[in-house]
C-alpha cells in the first residue's frame, strides 16, 4: 500500500502521473537483489512465486517488490504538506472483515449527536 499525502498526490497529478503510471513505475523500478530478500528471511515466502514472474540468474538478480503493478493499492490520506507519504509493505493477498461488529453500542445515536453538534457550530 502506498499512502500519499494530499500535497504529494497533487504534485504527482499536476505532473501528469496517474495511479496506473505510479504502479507501473514502482513495479519496474522498486527492486531488491535476491540476496537481500534471502538475508531478510523472505526466501521461503518468495521462493514459490518468484520463478512464476521473474527469472533468477543468481543472488544479484533484482526482483520487483510487487508481483504485478495492480498489487499496489494507492490511497490519499493525511494532512497537507510534503514529505508525509509512506509505503506499507505487505504480503500478496488481502484480508478484510466486516467492521460493523466493532461499532460501539448506541452507534446511531452517537452519529445523530455528532451531526447535531456540527450543525450548532
Amino acid at each position: 500500500m502506498l499512502i500519499l499525502g494530499p500535497s504529494d498526490a497533487e504534485a504527482l497529478s499536476d505532473g501528469g502521473w496517474t495511479k496506473q503510471d505510479i504502479k507501473r513505475y514502482l513495479y519496474e523500478n522498486a527492486r531488491l537483489p535476491v540476496w537481500k530478500v534471502k538475508a531478510a528471511g523472505g526466501a521461503e515466502l518468495w521462493a514459490s512465486a518468484l520463478e512464476k514472474w521473474q527469472t533468477v540468474v543468481d543472488d544479484n538478480t533484482t526482483i520487483p517488490i510487487l508481483n504485478k503493478p495492480d498489487c499496489l493499492v494507492i490511497v490519499v490520506a493525511g494532512g497537507r504538506g510534503s514529505h508525509n507519504s509512506t509505503f506499507v509493505p505487505c504480503c500478496e493477498g488481502r484480508a478484510s472483515e466486516e467492521i460493523d461488529q466493532y461499532r460501539p453500542k448506541g452507534w446511531e445515536m452517537l452519529l445523530q449527536e455528532a451531526k447535531r453538534g456540527k450543525q450548532e457550530d
